[in-house]
């Protein structure tokens, strides 16, 4: 094959015959040494230039920063430690069928130090895929390995059983994770959360401009790497008017009291809050899983047991399009029979 080697912006590009870009480094002289690349690599060097080519499209803003970090969170934890640092052409497909995917069948997560899930299984053997690809649209000889690109994921009978547990957290535990909190604006970020039933990432994109009369209209999120996107929602569902509480809309504009400056009530991101509120559930003795999610589930399962919304104005509320999701993953009965106006008054005063 004949290679050509071109000046991009600020970057040196390799070119194959028919323009497709191969590959692109910082120096002519890197660019003009890969063209004289052997015929194939090993399994180190091939993961290196999969996660060089990761940050590059990240960069460049083809995939999302979060989407190429689990890319190569999964090469890192799930895939090089298993796999021999040999050439690529000389790894056959009976091992990766009888040696790696053994292996990953038996793997751990990394985070919870559980079985992987089958999404997981099958998400690492995806990446793995692309790996392989990617090296063979480099011109490199992958041998065997090509077969692995055919492979159908057939997940282990060990995966399909593990089922994964929802967390549900009772009114008595959320008024007192509400009543602790020391912070206004981590009060107020609760008590929107449970009043609201609302996405964490619409929360934390809420702005004050948002908020009319004792209403709140959702119109706005964060993406996963926490950019702020006005005018978007997850679905065409998730363009609501949710009304609030009268004390909760106190304590909103008291919060803009203290950051008149302030578009935005919630400058912080999912982490930041996650950390936060476990970090004072742990303090106050209560079982408590990932950050705002646990309120949207208790607010939604109190406000179908109320039996005072329709069904659709139950889907408006919490931005639903039908009620399969949060019968799958939301809803918990309550034995509620309070008006939603009660609901929230009661638990957060």
């Amino acid at each position: 094959m004949v290679y050509s080697v071109r000046k991009n912006g600020t970057k040196y590009k390799v070119y194959d015959e028919g323009r497709k870009t191969l590959a692109s480094f910082d120096t002519k002289e890197q660019a003009i040494a890969w063209t004289t690349k052997p015929s194939t690599i090993d399994f180190t060097q091939a993961f290196n230039l999969f996660n060089q080519n990761i940050d590059n499209q990240v960069n460049n803003g083809i995939i999302k920063k979060h989407t190429g970090q689990r890319y190569q969170e999964i090469v890192s934890c799930h895939i090089q430690p298993l796999i021999l640092n040999i050439p690529i052409n000389t790894y056959k497909y009976s091992d990766f069928l009888n040696n790696y995917l053994v292996k990953l069948s038996m793997a751990l997560s990394r985070t919870t130090m559980q079985p992987l899930s089958a999404k997981t299984y099958k998400d690492v053997i995806a990446v793995f895929r692309m790996v392989i690809k990617y090296i063979r649209d480099l011109d490199y000889d992958v041998g065997d390995c090509a077969k692995i690109l055919e492979y159908r994921t057939k997940v282990p009978a060990n995966k399909k059983n593990i089922i994964k547990k929802e967390f549900y957290t009772t009114p008595k535990d959320a008024k007192l994770l509400i009543q602790s909190e020391p912070t206004l604006k981590y009060k107020t970020l609760y008590s929107l959360a449970l009043v609201s039933g609302a996405r964490t990432n619409e929360l934390l994109a809420a702005c004050y401009s948002d908020f009319k009369s004792n209403t709140w209209t959702i119109q706005n999120t964060l993406d996963n790497d926490n950019v702020f996107e006005p005018g978007s929602v997850k679905t065409i569902a998730g363009y609501r008017t949710v009304d609030i509480t009268p004390e909760l809309n106190t304590l909103i504009k008291s919060l803009q009291l203290i950051n008149p400056s302030k578009k935005r009530l919630f400058d912080i991101s999912k982490s930041q809050v996650k950390y936060h509120t476990q970090k004072l559930a742990a303090s106050i003795g209560i079982a408590w899983q990932g950050g705002l999610s646990p309120f949207r589930k208790l607010s939604s399962s109190l406000v179908f047991d109320s039996n005072v919304l329709s069904e659709k104005e139950f889907r408006d509320r919490y931005g639903w399009e039908d009620l399969k999701t949060f019968r799958k993953y939301y809803q918990r009965q309550t034995r509620n029979n309070a008006r939603v106006d009660g609901i929230f008054n009661k638990l957060l005063n």
